[in-house]
């Protein structure tokens, strides 16, 4: 009866694994409801009743030793309907999911191979263990259940072989190998002891100590080469091509489309060609310098020792190199196998280059910020320096305030104004040419700057500009165009009028519409050996009773949108005392809300 009993909740569990590994199958429920669990559940409560006497199985009867008559317990109706329903709804379910077209072609090839497998091994079942015992009273096939298992072990062996189902041929591999590896150093212990045995005394306690000790060794120092060796073996039997073209370029080019992280792109492209070729590695080659391809080397080549090498060419220039190893199953590679390699290194070259632009990209975002961050350390110090003259300013004029007050203070009480008069007219005086001096003096040392001036080409400078200037601005959601005309060349300090030209493009910048996307014009023109250099754009604009006032020190609009805008009001200043020290002019047009455009005039240098 035990026998029987066990084989009721065998069925069981028969039942609920594949219920649940057919709901798994191939991608993973994301739902965790009350629902999700009630099988399990039920099916637990089966189990554990299975054990009891008269609930699903109230006698048996073994005839001629070849097949089993059951007689029903008061519950094996309902046992029956439970077990049917955990068989048949999988079967549904995996019906719909072999309508879908949400899998690549291998997976639906699995799925329909599966599907096909229970299906048989499900309606051979129900006819053999249920259909002809009850209704016809034939029950010389109910014994024939444990072998119906061979139908759908074949189905799934098909599908390993053919489809990689589930990915278990590494797993086979592998417990195969160290199945070997296990038997055979299990093997050498016995034999060891053995020979021990009938060498010396049987009843020895070292020969056990013995044989392990040299069995252990040989482990060691023969183990892995037994591995390698049968690894070498098996690989023509386990890793055979089987892949498909399409879905394997639909899978390596998935993330080439969109990423722009070079190491991400090599490892994803690995992974899809070692899991799809079965190779041993592949690696990359990737070139600092980009040449431009030569022909006859723009086409894969397989060397002697069944390595393949893609050149990777964007652009007509010869980026980089894939180089793929051989194949764990020894086989060379096939037609279908370069072509796809070569379609692939199309789209890897150029996403490969991609990635490598956005470095360069990155690196000049990276020397732009440094340069800000130098401009806002002497903007700091001038900063600092103009607080100073403030200070001085302020102590300077001290003096002759208080005799001002004192004199007013005076003024009240006294009837004779006119030396109190003459002292304050004085002291007026004296103040003046106090403020005159100290900022004749300020002036002087802002020439003390020495300027390091000499012939540079202009265009050059403003296309560097233009091109770092540019990554930031992207990130301000705005974009630069330029109209350079090329080979101006000027005479002045190069890095003093970058600093200007600057100035003015972060103006630009940080004076946007909010939600619109700003547009800068950067250009330059020379007419009558005079240069014209001018920055446009389509931000906030300036009112126009504000534009006489725009370059004086420390001045800022104050309106409303411009409010929370940082800003030291010292940059238009700057700009201007470069342009007028190098003989230039700076003027501004804007019209208020719309555009806002900078005119730098400079001399030109005099071509020989």
């Amino acid at each position: 009866m035990l026998a029987v009993q066990l084989g009721f909740a065998s069925a069981v569990i028969l039942a609920i694994s594949k219920y649940y590994f057919i709901l798994y199958f191939p991608t993973r429920l994301k739902q965790r409801s009350f629902l999700f669990w009630l099988p399990l559940g039920i099916s637990t409560l089966l189990f554990i009743t299975s054990f009891f006497n008269d609930f699903y199985v109230s006698d048996f009867q073994v005839v001629d030793s070849a097949y089993i008559i059951i007689e029903n317990g008061q519950y094996a109706g309902l046992y029956a309907a439970i077990i049917t329903w955990l068989l048949l709804y999988p079967i549904f379910h995996l019906y719909k999911k072999m309508r879908l077209d949400t899998y690549s072609q291998r997976i639906r090839e699995q799925v329909k191979f599966l599907f096909l497998g229970i299906s048989v091994f499900f309606v051979l079942g129900l006819l053999t263990n249920s259909i002809l015992p009850i209704v016809f009273n034939i029950h010389h096939f109910n014994g024939l259940g444990p072998s119906l298992s061979l139908i759908l072990a074949g189905f799934i062996v098909y599908i390993i072989s053919h489809y990689n189902f589930l990915n278990i041929s590494v797993v086979i591999q592998r417990s195969f190998i160290y199945t070997t590896i296990a038997g055979t150093i299990i093997g050498s212990y016995l034999l060891l002891l053995f020979t021990l045995n009938e060498i010396f005394t049987p009843s020895s306690h070292l020969n056990p100590a013995a044989s392990g000790l040299i069995t252990t060794i040989i482990g060691v120092l023969s183990a892995r080469r037994i591995a390698d060796y049968l690894r070498k073996k098996t690989d023509p039997l386990f890793f055979k091509d089987n892949y498909n073209y399409s879905d394997t370029l639909e899978e390596a080019c998935e993330l080439l489309n969109h990423d722009i992280d070079i190491e991400n792109i090599k490892q994803h492209t690995t992974a899809v060609l070692t899991k799809n070729l079965k190779v041993e590695e592949v690696k990359y080659d990737i070139l600092d310098d980009h040449a431009p391809a030569r022909p006859g080397l723009s086409k894969l080549s397989v060397n002697t020792s069944g390595e393949i090498t893609v050149p990777l060419i964007s652009n007509e220039r010869l980026i980089g190199r894939l180089l793929i190893g051989e194949k764990r199953s020894g086989d060379p590679f096939n037609q279908a196998d370069k072509q796809l390699l070569q379609t692939l290194s199309y789209s890897l070259a150029t996403a490969i280059e991609r990635a490598l632009l956005h470095k360069q990209l990155q690196d000049y975002a990276r020397q732009l910020e440094q340069k800000v961050k130098d401009r806002t350390a002497e903007l700091e110090q001038a900063y600092q320096s103009q607080r100073d003259i403030v200070s001085n300013i302020a102590h300077g004029l001290q003096t002759p305030i208080t005799i001002i007050e004192n004199e007013l203070s005076n003024q009240r009480s006294l009837s004779k104004t006119s030396d109190s008069l003459q002292t304050l007219q004085n002291s007026l005086a004296s103040m003046s040419r106090f403020i005159h001096d100290l900022l004749r003096l300020t002036h002087l040392e802002a020439k003390a700057d020495n300027y390091l001036k000499k012939d540079f080409n202009l265009s050059e400078l403003v296309k560097e500009i233009s091109t770092y200037v540019g990554v930031l601005a992207d990130s301000h959601d705005a974009e630069i165009n330029t109209k350079i005309e090329s080979d101006v060349v000027i005479f002045g300090d190069q890095k003093k009028i970058e600093e200007a030209i600057i100035s003015l493009l972060s103006n630009a910048l940080k004076y946007k519409k909010p939600g619109v996307r700003q547009k800068i014009t950067l250009g330059i023109k020379s007419n009558n050996n005079i240069v014209y250099i001018f920055v446009s754009d389509t931000g906030l604009g300036i009112p126009p009773e504000d534009l006489p006032m725009i370059f004086n020190r420390l001045f800022r609009v104050t309106t409303s949108d411009r409010k929370d805008i940082p800003g030291s009001g010292l940059g238009l200043a700057i700009a201007k005392t470069i342009v007028v020290d190098h003989g230039g002019s700076i003027t501004v047009d804007s019209t208020y809300g719309e555009t806002t455009t900078f005119i730098i005039t400079l001399p030109q240098k005099t071509k020989v």
